[in-house]
């Protein structure tokens, strides 16, 4: 667990480098990782007023802790991690106020999903209060029209919503990657049948596997991009099991056994 003034990163390998990590890819991320947070102390304070102590590394699933010292002794600067922080997580979230933070800023994070998919599978960076974010194909979308908006050659969305919004919905949940903090899956809606990308915490993968194939509703952070009617990502907090005991959908017969009215947070 990451604490306030504190940034943990970890990199999750290909399945071709049997989960294993590049070394030249960790250190490319280790490195953007850095100097966004030198650059970030630059911003906040006008000066460099960080140094940046490594209390945590482990080779064994590349995973690496920095954490903040302040170098100067007049008053306490402004924390360059907790900028970091507002910055991925505007991003992530698809702030439509994204140009508040400087272009170079937001464009120093570029490195950290570059080549996802291709030479590392995905990873996360963790923040104070146990606020992670997967780095994945999606954040590397998010970032480059963070990037473009931040430039202004991005127009706000007229047709759909673009945001985030706390909803609850209704259907069929499929893992697809266990490894990490964080799960990937997917919802296919009960009503119509469309799959939503869904993040779940990974401390929850035991429950998850019994949920695995199943009716469920859940409670959720849903990420709009102002494209589709739907949502393009959620983050689940909390999941339950449908009971379609008196439903017709039991005359389907591939529900199997499962256990009803279980709650989940996650």
């Amino acid at each position: 667990m990451a604490f306030d003034g504190e940034v943990t990163l970890t990199v999750h390998g290909l399945p071709v480098d049997n989960g294993n990590v590049r070394a030249e890819v960790f250190a490319t991320k280790f490195r953007a990782l850095l100097s966004a947070l030198r650059l970030a102390d630059k911003l906040t304070n006008q000066k460099k007023s960080h140094d940046y102590l490594i209390v945590g590394l482990d080779i064994g699933s590349a995973l690496a802790t920095l954490r903040e010292r302040a170098s100067i002794k007049q008053n306490v600067p402004a924390s360059s991690v907790r900028y970091v922080n507002d910055v991925v997580e505007s991003v992530y979230n698809g702030d439509r106020n994204i140009a508040r933070y400087p272009s170079n800023m937001i464009e120093a994070l570029a490195p950290l999903v570059s080549d996802v998919g291709k030479k590392f599978s995905h990873g996360e960076i963790r923040f104070a209060n146990d606020n992670v974010i997967r780095i994945d194909d999606y954040l590397a979308k998010q970032l480059e029209k963070a990037v473009r908006r931040s430039h202004g050659e991005v127009p706000l969305p007229e047709k759909y919503f673009e945001g985030i919004a706390f909803e609850t919905l209704d259907g069929v949940v499929k893992e697809l990657d266990a490894r990490g903090a964080l799960v990937r899956g997917k919802l296919v809606l009960t009503a119509g049948g469309k799959e939503i990308d869904c993040v779940f915490r990974g401390a929850d993968i035991p429950i998850l596997r019994e949920s695995f194939n199943l009716r469920a509703r859940v409670e959720t952070i849903a990420h709009y991009d102002g494209e589709s009617p739907l949502p393009v990502r959620l983050d689940v907090k909390r999941l339950t099991l449908v009971d379609d005991t008196n439903s017709l959908l039991r005359w389907k017969g591939a529900l199997g056994k499962r256990k009803r009215g279980a709650g989940l947070d996650l």
